[in-house]
């Protein structure tokens, strides 16, 4: 039988502040952009990064505890100073970049266009990020949010409780959407400026 590992752990080793111990990781054969030799991001376990695709953790990025897969519409990327911790859990094409962190029990799936989080962008709680969306800046999206289908979440916006974001909307500035469903591009925006950022 052929051993498929793509990467393997070096001796490079880091304890976070939370007491997760992460290595520095090391492709031992060439797939995607990646080259054998390549030295990659931090992980915690070697379960943590599947060994099939081409899902990368790159840079500084850190993965404890968290799943990257996969999908039929592509493979996770992770690079920069991104986090992933907690049961965080991503599969398909997704880019998560910057000081972006994704912790406790957050879940993106990502279409063929993927999902973004960048910046200093947080998904966390039971939040998820499905099909193609992007959430930028300082944005959080939390507890049993959904945001989904070219969503825009940028800003310091926050996106709480049982709140959906679908169909093309930008949210940004400071507003705070918690147990809606906003679907209208001109929705957001009447409530941006009636209520002056808080709903």
């Amino acid at each position: 039988m052929i051993d498929m590992k793509k990467y393997k752990l070096t001796d490079d080793v880091k304890i976070l502040p939370n007491g997760c111990t992460v290595y520095r990781i090391q492709a031992i054969r060439s797939f995607g952009k990646v080259k054998a030799g390549d030295l990659g991001g931090w992980i915690d376990e070697s379960t943590s990064l599947a060994h099939t695709g081409n899902c990368w953790i790159a840079d500084e990025a850190i993965v404890c505890g968290g799943r990257l897969y996969a999908g039929k519409n592509g493979t996770p990327h992770i690079w920069g100073n991104a986090q992933i911790y907690g049961n965080a859990f991503i599969e398909g094409q997704a880019n998560i970049s910057g000081n972006a962190k994704i912790f406790d029990k957050a879940h993106l799936i990502g279409d063929a266009l993927g999902v973004t989080v960048t910046d200093n962008a947080k998904v966390y709680g039971n939040a998820s990020l499905l099909d193609r969306c992007n959430i930028q800046d300082y944005a959080q999206v939390r507890d049993n949010a959904l945001v989904e289908w070219n969503a825009t979440v940028g800003g310091h916006a926050i996106i709480e409780g049982k709140a959906i974001i679908t169909n093309n909307v930008i949210v940004d500035g400071k507003t705070r959407v918690k147990d809606k469903t906003i679907g209208d591009p001109s929705q957001i925006q009447y409530l941006r400026y009636r209520f002056g950022g808080k709903h």
